[in-house]
């Protein structure tokens, strides 16, 4: 199942401008909050038609195709957001028996069930929504959503108000249900852990666009922004290479084990950078010089943030926090082998 979306608009300033092409059976669509990603699904679901549209699923053109575009229902979706919208003067079994496209009430009833059933619900066929748990809720969601035979599943942050246990049993489910029924999904998320480990295609959306799609191994490798590197837990600096030196964009050199030339992208793990009071000298490396903006404690390590004409992120010990006085800020050097950097053409550029 294919999945084919251009979307051009234009709402009170904001440009959405989206190119996403998928063939995996679960997309995920990632990005800063404030990029896009719910207006897409929301041009998609056929609840904000205004712009240029062009929406393909599975081979069947559901707006954009030269006729006017199918209403909502007739597009034959799935949706799952984070509130519940389940009816609330209705039981759990009618809530799912609704969707049912076909067939009288006894038949409908009995898909419901069946989908009840699939999801772990069926003890609360008979309970009305306000009576369930949030991670219940979501449950029946779910199933709501896949009784009605959707040709594709558009999920956004339908796990975000959960609690952990919750997040987990609910995403495992979605993908074994979406491989057993072969629906495909469409997933939104702020959730890098979510996204990287759920996604068969990822797309990353900042300020209206794509900036980058592909496997979640592929993007992870080749963070193409600030934001995505951050979000793979890497450094990403930009510059010009002329065989093993690269000229960064915002001033300083690096010296890297592998040659190239002309744009490249530049990533180093937080983990490979050393922070230092005094100057290291010694075996040849990449020194630069910064200051501490602020500290984030994450269990057994602690990420530096350091500003400076290389802005770069360090992952230390809380022993080394202390030792270097690091929570008082100021100076500091940081080393970086040449072996520890990755380099590779900026696609960007």
């Amino acid at each position: 199942m294919s999945l084919e979306v251009r979307v051009q608009r234009s709402v009170g300033g904001f440009d959405l401008d989206v190119d996403l092409r998928s063939d995996a059976l679960v997309t995920v669509l990632i990005g800063p909050s404030g990029g896009g990603k719910t207006s897409t699904l929301r041009a998609i679901a056929g609840l904000d038609p205004s712009g240029r549209q062009h929406v393909v699923v599975g081979g069947w053109v559901v707006a954009g195709g030269g006729g006017p575009d199918l209403p909502t229902r007739a597009r034959r979706l799935g949706m799952v957001t984070q509130a519940s919208t389940l009816l609330p003067h209705r039981s759990v079994l009618r809530n799912v028996a609704l969707a049912v496209r076909e067939g009288d009430r006894p038949t409908r009833d009995a898909e419901a069930r069946t989908w009840l059933e699939r999801v772990g619900a069926t003890a609360w066929a008979e309970r009305r929504p306000s009576a369930l748990s949030g991670g219940q809720q979501q449950r029946v969601a779910l199933a709501r959503a896949l009784a009605g035979g959707p040709r594709l599943l558009l999920l956004d942050e339908p796990f975000s108000a959960l609690d952990a246990p919750s997040r987990t049993a609910l995403r495992g489910l979605v993908l074994r249900l979406a491989e057993e029924t072969a629906t495909p999904v469409l997933l939104v998320t702020h959730d890098p852990t979510e996204a990287l480990t759920m996604a068969g295609h990822l797309a990353v959306i900042e300020d209206g666009r794509i900036t980058q799609q592909g496997s979640a191994s592929e993007v992870a490798a080749r963070p193409r922004s600030r934001w995505v590197a951050e979000l793979v837990g890497l450094n990403l600096l930009r510059g010009v290479a002329d065989g093993t030196l690269v000229r960064l964009d915002g001033g300083g050199e690096l010296r890297t084990a592998d040659a190239a030339h002309g744009p490249v992208a530049v990533t180093v793990h937080p983990r490979a950078v050393s922070v230092h009071r005094i100057r290291p000298g010694g075996s040849p490396r990449n020194v630069l010089t910064g200051e501490v903006a602020d500290l984030d404690a994450r269990g057994d390590h602690v990420r530096v943030r350091i500003t400076g004409p290389v802005p770069l992120v360090a992952e230390v010990t809380p022993q080394a926090v202390a030792e270097l006085d690091l929570g008082a800020g100021g100076t500091v050097h940081l080393a970086v082998k040449a072996t520890e950097l990755q380099v590779h053409p900026d696609e960007a550029a």
